[in-house]
Order: C-alpha cells, then sequence, then structure tokens
C-alpha cells in the first residue's frame, strides 16, 4: 500500500488479523481474548502482548509503508495470546504463530523503514580483516557480543565474508 500507517490503520490492520487468526483457530480455545489495540514506544519490541490482554504495536510504524511487518507482529502477540503468554517463545507458542502466520514475508526496507524511526543510543561498526568497516546497525547499550569480541575465538564473525576483527561504537547524535 501506498499509505503511510497511522493509528487508524494500526487498528483496521488488528481487526483483519484478529479476524484471520479467529478463522484459523477459534478464539473460545484461546488462552485469553485479546482487548484491544494500543501503541507503544519500547525501544526494542515491534509489539507487546500485555497482560491485561491489549495488544500494543510499536509507534515506530507510525509514517512508514511497513505493512507486511505490521501483519507479522500483530499475528506474533495474538499467538501469545492463543497460546498463553506463561508459553513466551515455547514450542506451544511456535505452533500457535505456525497457525496464524501463514509466511508472511517481509522485505528489508519495511524493517529499516520501522528502525529508522526508533532511536538507538550507539551505532555499531565492524571492523574487517580487509581494512572495511561496515556499518551494522544501532543498539541501545554496549553489549558484550561486541565489546568482548575475540576474533580468535570459535564463533568468528564476518561481514559479506570478510572476518571481523573488532566493532567498535559511535553516539549517535
Amino acid at each position: 500500500m501506498n499509505t503511510p500507517i497511522t493509528f487508524e490503520i494500526i487498528q483496521s490492520q488488528y481487526e483483519q488479523e484478529l479476524a484471520h487468526c479467529m478463522r484459523a483457530y477459534h478464539i473460545d480455545s484461546w488462552n485469553t481474548k485479546p482487548q484491544k489495540v494500543g501503541l507503544t514506544n519500547h525501544k526494542t519490541k515491534y509489539g507487546r502482548a500485555m497482560t491485561n490482554a491489549d495488544v500494543l504495536i510499536n509507534k515506530a510504524f507510525i509514517g512508514t509503508k511497513s505493512y507486511n511487518q505490521l501483519k507479522k507482529t500483530i499475528r506474533h502477540e495474538l499467538a501469545h495470546f492463543a497460546a498463553g503468554l506463561k508459553h513466551s517463545h515455547d514450542n506451544v507458542f511456535k505452533m500457535c504463530l505456525m497457525v496464524f502466520d501463514g509466511e508472511i514475508s517481509v522485505p528489508q526496507h519495511e524493517i529499516d523503514e520501522i528502525e529508522s524511526n526508533i532511536s538507538f543510543k550507539w551505532q555499531v561498526y565492524a571492523n574487517l580483516e580487509d581494512g572495511n568497516r561496515i556499518h551494522i546497525g544501532g543498539v541501545h547499550k554496549k553489549t558484550k557480543t561486541y565489546t568482548n569480541y575475540n576474533q580468535s575465538e570459535r564463533k568468528n564473525r564476518s561481514c559479506n565474508g570478510v572476518k571481523v576483527n573488532t566493532f567498535d561504537f559511535e553516539l549517535t547524535v
């Protein structure tokens, strides 16, 4: 679609995806019946299934055209209600998600568009063996994955087939 996503579109898409999921698995069999959709500004999650039975969608969707990722996110959160929140991402949840998801394909540009609306404190760069430096993406905090990276360990990382020597961070302005 060419129309940028608004909260009204999120609400409409939520209703459509709820109807889709209820056709796939009758709502009387769900652990929790979802109540409504709202917004969140969580820094790392596209959506959240809340204990009060609300589905929260990240405000970062607003203004984007990331319709496939929106569908996938709503179905993911609805799968949490069908399985029960106690199941987190275990096999019971994965079965519900498999029934709901329908293998929605999300192009990378949709993810990039959403993530461009999320402000990260740090930008991560990989310094490659061939001398190149590649932007990896944004993070909210410096994690051991990058700060304690040891290129001589078994789990070496590479970018485009070139070994990573080190990672470094730049503060986002």
